[in-house]
């Protein structure tokens, strides 16, 4: 039975009740790869849906109750995975994300989430991460504290080593931005150290680094890059994480991937790989990344992507980056599957670090 279906069922008081113990907000797997999710808004009869969601269209279905389902594509089993994973998890962002749901007291209680097996789960909201319980988190983490003379202030990131940790190894280390989003909710490390155990990636120390405010640390922020470029490098040094900067890797998504074009703008080669997922070009209002490697050559091994249901955000100055770094033998070009959304770049992620596999 449809989240539509139940709410007509109802009546109002009912429905504020309902949606009091079950959030206003479903999402249902209709296969491998996409996501019915269905909402509903208690409003007045005045409301115009187009006011409320221009993209997405409420109809009104009884007095005082707006609805809309649309389908979003996902990754494989991600409903199973967001049954599995569903612990309410706070991040810098929740503020923001629920202000701008449609001042709805239920939009911010529960999503529920009912897997391919009909078996329901809970979660805080749908485009809120996530957070891994405790007993699986088994690697070898630890966080640390960096001065950061270019910051003016302390810095966290939180190191994972591989399994079966070897000192005197000659790892790859692969530095994330949004670091809290890769650590807590999306299992990464396991992923990846069950990838690298059947030889399909290499070994990788991971290192999270933790934002405070990333829309203005991943947007241009040129001492923020040089912290990533000088600072936390030297850092991984000291520690003997890494023995030289051969073996560094960034990956960086939405504003993140502007900080990894950054990076090589920047401070080019320092990081020999760098993987850029979903660029948010549209806030290069100057056009500096398109004019930048117009006229200079990527040195370092570029990943670049974006998702197929996505072009409504990378809109023309994504594609005329790809145009500009299609003839470059050391950049990687891929549209995948997904949208704008972490659970589509952690399967890119992965098939980025199989094609970038020694």
């Amino acid at each position: 039975m449809n989240l539509k279906t139940i709410i007509s069922n109802l009546n109002f008081e009912e429905i504020k009740n309902y949606l009091k113990n079950n959030g206003s907000v479903c999402v249902t797997n209709l296969n491998n790869n996409k996501m019915l999710v269905e909402y509903v808004y208690l409003g007045d009869d005045n409301i115009n849906s187009l006011e409320l969601s221009p993209k997405q269209q409420f109809k009104q279905i009884k007095s005082n109750v707006w609805y809309y389902k649309h389908i979003l594509p996902q990754g494989i089993n991600s409903c199973y995975w967001l049954h599995k994973n569903c612990k309410k998890f706070k991040n810098e962002l929740d503020e923001r994300r629920e202000n701008s749901l449609l001042k709805d007291d239920y939009a911010k209680n529960k999503l529920y989430v009912v897997n391919e097996k009909g078996e329901k789960g809970f979660a805080y909201n749908f485009i809120l991460p996530f957070e891994i319980p405790e007993n699986s988190k088994t690697l070898n983490s630890k966080k640390y504290t960096i001065k950061s003379e270019v910051l003016g202030e302390d810095r966290e990131v939180i190191i994972t080593l591989p399994k079966n940790y070897n000192l005197e190894k000659n790892y790859k280390c692969l530095v994330l931005s949004d670091g809290a989003m890769w650590k807590y909710s999306l299992n990464l490390e396991e992923t990846l150290n069950t990838l690298a155990e059947s030889g399909k990636i290499d070994e990788y120390i991971i290192c999270y680094v933790i934002q405070k405010n990333r829309n203005k640390e991943l947007v241009f922020n040129k001492k923020f890059c040089e912290f990533l470029c000088l600072e936390l490098p030297k850092f991984l040094s000291e520690k003997k994480l890494i023995r030289d900067n051969n073996n560094l890797i960034f990956s960086g998504q939405s504003f993140g991937a502007i900080t990894a074009l950054c990076l090589e703008m920047y401070f080019p080669n320092v990081y020999k790989t760098i993987i850029s997922q979903s660029a948010s070009l549209w806030t290069d209002e100057n056009n500096e990344i398109l004019k930048y490697f117009k006229v200079h050559k990527i040195q370092s091994k570029l990943y670049y992507s974006y998702g197929k249901f996505e072009g409504w955000f990378i809109k023309d100055k994504g594609k005329k980056f790809k145009n500009i770094i299609k003839q470059n033998l050391h950049c990687k070009f891929k549209i995948f599957g997904g949208d704008h959304n972490f659970i589509s770049w952690r399967e890119d992620l992965i098939d980025a670090l199989k094609s970038i596999k020694d």
